[in-house]
């Protein structure tokens, strides 16, 4: 590692390494070095890549291991934050004024409807178009996939944005009807609609300050510190690096230490490319090589995906990689039940069940909720569309609970505490008369209640036999109904621990994260298998994903065949792949 010194003499210092290899702990060892030589917390500003990535590495920075304390959070906090964040609070943008097309946007439907476009949003236009669904998008979805894809695409940092003109816009990809002249003209109208509107999508605010630091940088507001601290560099579309080369470049900043790894670059349908990173020009560079998370078997099979990463284990722990097949529903509900006993979840035991696209996350949520099993979502909402879009997740709190007390009256629990009634009480339908039919008085909430009487609980339900009948009372849609009264029916499952340790979803919505177990899903859509035989960019890019799914785990990785009709993702066609060197002892389990 360079020494402290090294580090005073230059201007960017590059972190790089394989995933577990430390360079979070670098960033903080970095900040305290400088924090001794005389720096300021307000000297710093760490910049990330997501919202969650920033959360943590604000626990981080006032942790342990950490340069400050547990007081210094709210001090801390305000100068972490995403490069979007940032930028937006730079460039002057309300969040207010902020729109975006991935949700029910009655502002955007309004532009597209009014011209007579069907414009039926679900979920990120671009990720949507990442995943091949483009045939099931709404044209009005595409043409603002297509806005996006050329808003954050360009060539390094020679252009903040890629022209309205049709042969770019035939690079995009995303299919539509319209011919690329058309395309132009309606975006282009898109984009001055927007203007006289005075709103911005996110990518907006982003090229209009990325052209302003390149054309006028006198007029720009600039980051208010002397060190710059950038994670997850490889991750940046290229309208985003520039902004960050023009503040690199900077005289006004002491430092910049950007932190990342090119074979973690999986976000090329927004513009990231892996050399952005590899190319940017640094005084110092650490390499890391070994990972302290991923144990000797999983970084085989890691190598097996991606040689070029070179990534060892520096941990002694063998570690489990194998296959298994899933036929059913129930053989995919016994497996994450088996691997969340194995490793223990009062320990953060996460089991992470991943796969490629989100229409195959969300058919492993439906398989888990038809045998009773809860489970929390990866940046998915997992509740049915026809759900209220105020639902962010199917097992809230409240919901695990309800579960937990009809289970308990399943079991012949006649009799709740007052609190224990209340939220049983309160979730049903019609709760104010239930009160009045039991043979308990309403004292009002929990919180403002002492020595409250117990609740004859059956009381508040009559004409209920059981608890399938109690179930239809509740207060919400009936996927709802059934996903907690077949949870409650489950008496193998703890329901609370399932629900907060068990995690769905997509390898994208991983990135960053770590988990005891890891299953990734060999389900693979026909359309992106076709992909991968006749494009080697996509096939490249295909493989670092891969990569970062089978490196999120840090114990045990399962690669789990069969459970979807149709292809398999081609590496796990002939079955794990492994380094050829450290011959790997891996386990089948069929």
């Amino acid at each position: 590692m360079p020494d402290a010194d090294e580090l005073n003499d230059a201007d960017v210092y590059r972190i790089r390494g394989v995933p577990g290899a430390g360079k979070t702990t670098e960033i903080l060892q970095r900040t305290e070095e400088l924090l001794d030589d005389e720096y300021e917390l307000t000297d710093f500003r760490w910049i990330s890549f997501t919202n969650s990535h920033a959360r943590d590495l604000v626990t981080d920075l006032c942790g342990g291991d950490g340069p400050f304390t547990p007081d210094d959070f709210d001090a801390v906090a305000e100068r972490v934050t995403t490069l979007h964040s940032l930028v937006k609070s730079l460039n002057g943008v309300n969040g207010d004024d902020i729109v975006t097309g991935g949700g029910d946007d009655d502002t955007i439907r309004e532009f597209f409807t009014d011209r007579g476009i069907r414009f039926q949003p679900a979920g990120d236009p671009l990720r949507k178009a990442e995943e091949d669904e483009s045939r099931e998008m709404s044209e009005g979805e595409k043409l603002l996939a297509i806005d996006q894809w050329l808003m954050q695409h360009g060539d390094a940092i020679e252009a903040s944005l890629v022209e309205l003109t049709p042969e770019w816009i035939d690079e995009a990809p995303v299919d539509t009807t319209y011919a690329g002249s058309e395309v132009a003209a309606i975006l282009a109208e898109y984009r001055a609609w927007k203007d006289e509107q005075g709103i911005y999508e996110h990518h907006d605010y982003i090229c209009e300050y990325a052209t302003k630091l390149h054309e006028e940088p006198e007029y720009a507001r600039w980051p208010d510190c002397s060190v710059l601290f950038i994670d997850e560099f490889q991750d940046y579309a290229p309208a985003e690096y520039l902004i960050l080369r023009e503040w690199m470049d900077a005289d006004q900043y002491d430092l910049a230490v950007i932190a990342g790894d090119e074979n973690q670059s999986i976000y090329s349908f927004k513009g990231a490319k892996p050399w952005l990173f590899d190319e940017t020009p640094a005084d110092v560079e650490n390499i890391r090589r070994q990972s302290y998370r991923c144990p000797k078997a999983v970084t085989r099979v890691a190598r097996g995906i991606l040689p070029e990463s070179g990534i060892t284990s520096a941990l002694d722990d063998e570690g489990v990689a194998r296959e298994k097949s899933l036929w059913t529903d129930v053989e995919a509900a016994e497996l994450a039940l088996s691997l969340l006993d194995r490793h223990d979840a009062d320990d953060g035991g996460d089991v992470y069940l991943l796969a490629r696209t989100n229409r195959h996350a969300k058919s492993i949520a439906r398989a888990l909720r038809k045998q009773g099993v809860p489970f929390s979502g990866i940046g998915t909402k997992f509740a049915p569309a026809y759900a209220d879009p105020e639902e962010t997740h199917p097992w809230t709190d409240r919901w695990i609970a309800v579960a937990e007390l009809l289970r308990g009256m399943a079991a012949g629990t006649d009799v709740l505490n007052y609190e224990d009634a209340y939220q049983l009480i309160d979730a049903a339908v019609a709760s104010d008369r239930r009160w009045e039919q039991c043979d308990a008085e309403y004292a009002g909430p929990p919180a403002d209640v002492e020595d409250a009487p117990d609740v004859p609980i059956w009381t508040a339900f009559p004409g209920c036999s059981d608890i399938t009948d109690i179930a239809q009372k509740l207060e919400t849609g009936g996927w709802r109904k059934k996903m907690v009264l077949t949870a409650a029916e489950s008496p193998d499952v703890d329901i609370r621990e399932a629900a907060e340790n068990i995690k769905i979803g997509t390898i994208h919505a991983a990135k960053g994260r770590q988990a005891p177990a890891v299953v990734t899903f060999a389900g693979y859509p026909a359309n992106l298998a076709e992909k991968w035989w006749d494009d080697d960019e996509f096939r490249a890019e295909e493989r670092r994903l891969y990569y970062v799914a089978a490196t999120r785990a840090s114990e045990e990785l399962v690669i789990a065949r069969e459970f979807f009709d149709g292809r398999q993702m081609p590496l796990f066609r002939d079955g794990l792949p492994h380094s050829a060197s450290n011959s790997p002892n891996t386990q089948h389990a069929d």
